[in-house]
C-alpha cells in the first residue's frame, strides 16, 4: 500500500512539474512572438506615403495628398505632370510589392486624375464663364491622361510645331492600328467614332466631344453608319510624325 501510495505521489509530482514547464513554455513563447511582431510588420504594411485610401476627388495615395496642404503639393511637385509622374511612380511601387491589385492601381490613377489640386493654379484657368463683353467661354477638355487612362507625361522636347488637321472618315471606315508620338486631341465635329488600344480597351465619342489621342500606344478606330469628321490638334516638334503606323 505504501508502495503503491509512493508511486501516486510521484504522478502527482511528476504531472505538477511538467504543468509548471509548459506553462513557463508558453509564456516564453508568447513574449517572443510579440517581442517579434514589429520585424514582421515592418516587412508585410506598405510605407505611410503609399498607404492606399479611397476619398473621393483626392489621390487614393495617402503620402501624395493626404499628409499635404495643396499649397505643399504644388510647391513638391510643382505641377499635374510632376504630381501624376510621382503618383505612378509609387503606383507601381506598391503594385510590384503585392500590396495593391492592377484594378486597385487604375483606382489609384483615376482619382489622381480627379484630384483638383492644380486646377487653380497657373493662370486663369477657369474657362467655363462669361466675360463682361458677352463672351462665353466652355472647355471642352481637361485632361491629364488619354482615353485609356495612361497617364501623360511631359511635351516632346524640341522647338514646337503644333498642327491642325481635319479629318473625315467616310461611313463604316476604319483607322488602321497605329501610335502617335506626341499628345494629340481630336474634337469630333460630326458623326461618332470608337476607339481601341492593343490591350483591348474600347471607347467611344460622339460629335461635340473631345478625345484626348494615346501617345506612344498602338490603336485603331472605326466609324458607325454615318461619316465622321473632327479637328485634330497635335502638339508635336519641328519635323516629328503626327502618327506611326503598324501591321498588326
Amino acid at each position: 500500500m505504501r508502495e503503491n501510495v509512493g508511486r501516486g505521489e510521484g504522478m502527482v509530482i511528476e504531472r505538477s512539474s511538467y504543468f509548471k514547464f509548459a506553462m513557463v513554455a508558453a509564456i516564453v513563447l508568447a513574449f517572443a512572438i510579440l517581442a517579434a511582431a514589429p520585424l514582421f510588420a515592418a516587412d508585410s504594411v506598405p510605407p505611410a506615403k503609399l498607404q492606399v485610401v479611397n476619398v473621393p476627388g483626392t489621390c487614393m495615395l495617402a503620402g501624395y495628398h493626404h499628409d499635404f496642404s495643396p499649397a505643399e503639393l504644388k510647391a513638391r511637385y510643382h505641377d499635374r505632370t510632376g504630381y501624376m509622374r510621382e503618383v505612378e511612380k509609387a503606383t507601381q511601387e506598391v503594385l510590384k510589392a503585392g500590396f495593391i491589385l492592377p484594378y486597385d492601381a487604375e483606382k489609384i490613377r483615376q482619382s489622381a486624375n480627379a484630384s483638383d489640386v492644380f486646377v487653380d493654379g497657373g493662370g486663369d484657368v477657369k474657362t467655363n464663364r462669361k466675360t463682361d463683353s458677352g463672351i462665353e467661354i466652355r472647355e471642352l477638355m481637361r485632361a491629364d491622361a488619354s482615353w485609356n487612362g495612361a497617364p501623360y507625361g511631359a511635351y516632346p522636347e524640341g522647338a514646337a510645331e503644333p498642327v491642325v488637321a481635319k479629318t473625315t472618315i467616310p461611313a463604316h471606315g476604319k483607322l488602321t492600328w497605329h501610335s502617335h508620338p506626341m499628345p494629340s486631341f481630336a474634337y469630333i465635329l460630326s458623326g461618332e467614332i470608337t476607339v481601341e488600344d492593343d490591350k483591348g480597351n474600347k471607347k467611344h465619342f460622339s460629335a461635340g466631344e473631345v478625345m484626348p489621342e494615346t501617345v506612344g500606344t498602338l490603336h485603331h478606330g472605326f466609324v458607325g453608319d454615318q461619316a465622321a469628321t473632327f479637328i485634330v490638334f497635335y502638339a508635336g516638334t519641328k519635323g516629328m510624325p503626327l502618327a506611326e503606323h503598324s501591321a498588326k
